[in-house]
This record gives structure tokens, sequence and C-alpha cells, in this order.
């Protein structure tokens, strides 16, 4: 049988072709667990299991991975903000989004590895890229250099020129260049860790990139999240991987559109967000799943009560 599969990479379909034979390795990016997950966040979730399974249906033995972002300036300011742990805060919101996910039938991935248990393992990798050349100290926060990748923008297809103005970059004035991204951060408040370059936590960018080469040994067959992580965070990531291995981090890259609410952009400054637990306990959990996985994925959904 022949699977063919939309890269992103490429933007071509593919014919489907796994590293090793008969195995497949597939790494999703997962939530940051500040808040219980709203539906528009199911949407990867369920199409990424829908794709692990079909495989497993068709003989493949798949390694499914997704991560927990368990440190993040989010979790830290509502940890201070209640008065408890980041580590609680991460914890009461794992469970909600696992509730969600059991809810849903999704089977439960191979591991959900959370940073804060790979915190030597990124300590190591940002040091590898500093003796590299790939990265640079200012102030004691470590920034990965985008101008010693030659190729950097091949996933967004966007000209390296114009993602300077692009409203996802960051503004830093300790950045070399404004599409340079942080590595390791220095911080004051929260939790954070000892290292030769500062008392700090881990950048976003790094952390996936740490846990994919950790635990699949830094290339795999699929990387898929939804199509808002496509620049910066996947962008970054192979950028990272060109640096430390030098591929592109995975051989296929799959990204699901995002969900529309009657029309209009889910945000919570329009009032719109739909938590998962209320869909599923208005709708049913049936029917939340065929919502997210009757539409072609690479579509936005528009989300009515009449959908």
């Amino acid at each position: 049988m022949e699977i063919r599969f939309y890269n992103s990479l490429t933007n071509k379909l593919e014919t489907f072709i796994p590293i090793k034979e008969n195995e497949v390795s597939i790494y999703v990016c997962g939530p940051t667990v500040y808040n219980d997950p709203h539906i528009g966040n199911m949407r990867p979730v369920v199409f990424f299991d829908t794709i692990r399974k079909f495989l497993e249906s068709v003989g493949y033995d798949v390694k499914y991975v997704s991560n927990y972002t368990d440190v993040d300036d989010k979790i830290i300011n509502k940890a201070l903000s209640e008065g408890v742990s980041e580590k609680e805060i991460a914890s009461r919101y794992i469970k909600a989004y696992e509730d969600c996910l059991e809810k849903l039938n999704v089977k439960k991935a191979t591991l959900n590895p959370k940073v804060t248990d790979y915190i030597p393992q990124i300590i190591d990798y940002i040091d590898n890229l500093l003796k590299k050349g790939y990265a640079y100290i200012e102030d004691g926060e470590v920034f990965f250099d985008v101008s010693k990748v030659k190729d950097y923008g091949i996933l967004s297809k966007i000209d390296v020129n114009n993602l300077i103005n692009n409203a996802r970059v960051e503004n830093n004035s300790k950045k070399h260049n404004q599409l340079d991204f942080l590595l390791w951060k220095k911080t004051s408040e929260g939790i954070k860790w000892k290292t030769p370059f500062c008392d700090g936590r881990p950048g976003w960018h790094t952390e996936c990139c740490v846990m994919i080469d950790s635990i699949f040994g830094g290339f795999i067959d699929i990387h898929g999240g939804g199509s808002d992580l496509k620049f910066p965070h996947h962008e970054n990531e192979i950028a990272q991987a060109e640096a430390t291995n030098g591929n592109h981090l995975a051989k296929y890259f799959l990204h699901t559109a995002m969900m529309n609410i009657s029309g209009e952009k889910m945000s919570k400054s329009l009032g719109n967000v739909i938590l998962a637990k209320d869909a599923i306990e208005e709708y049913g959990a049936n029917v939340i799943r065929l919502c997210l996985i009757n539409a072609q994925y690479r579509q936005i959904i528009n989300f009515t009560d009449k959908l």
C-alpha cells in the first residue's frame, strides 16, 4: 500500500517511506500546561491520533511521543498569583488535558516527556551549540545565531528579510540579529536552574529539539502540530537540528489548520473560546471527535452549533 502525506517542508504530496522499515517515529508538540485546553487544541491531537492508528492498522510499529511544556512564563505567573508551585499548576492541567483525551478516545502516547525532566540534556545541548559557534551569550542569556544557518526559512517559506517584521518575532535588544532566538533565559522569578551561563530556564524552541534528540536520536519520520507552530517554533527547531546533527529534524512535517468559532478566530479577547471539556459535555465526545477529523486537516474548521 502506498501512503502519501503532504509535507510542509517541501509543500508537496510525497510517498511515505519511513527511516526504518516497518517502524515509524512521530513527535507531536504538546501543550503548555497552564490552563484548560480549548477545542482548537484538540484538533491536532485527534488528527495525529488518527494517523497513528491508521499506520498501526497497516502493520507499522509506531513510537508516538508528545511532550508537556511544564515550565513557562504563563505557568510561573499563574503559580505566583495562586501562591502554589509550578509543579502543582502543571500537574493540574496535565490531568485536565488527559481527561479530555481519554473522553475523545485518543490512545495514550508511547511517552509524554516533560521539559523539567530534560534540563541537564537541554543545558548540554545549548553548550554544544555555543562550542560549535551557532550560539552566543549576552548578559548571561544564550541566543541562537540564525545568520549561521544558510536555509533558515525553509519551512515557513517566508523571505528572511520579511520575517524581521513578523509579529511573532520577539524583540530583544540583546540579540545580534532580530531573528535570533532565546535558548536560555535569565530569570529571578519562579523555577530556575543553575548553569554556566546564568540562573534561568530554557527557551521554548530548544525543549522539543532536545527531547527528539534524546528519545529518537535526533531525526524522526513525522513531526506534527498546529499550523501556528510552523513559524517560529518548528522553523527554529529545524535551525538547531541543522546546527547539531546536520538534518532538518524530520522527514515529514504535517500541520493542522486552525479552528474558527462562528466565522471568527477563537481568542480570549473576543470572548469566544470554547473549552474542550465544555464542548464534550454539551455535544458528546464522539460528535466532537468526528467534527475534528471530518474536515480536510489543512483547511480551517468553522465550529458552529449546526456543524
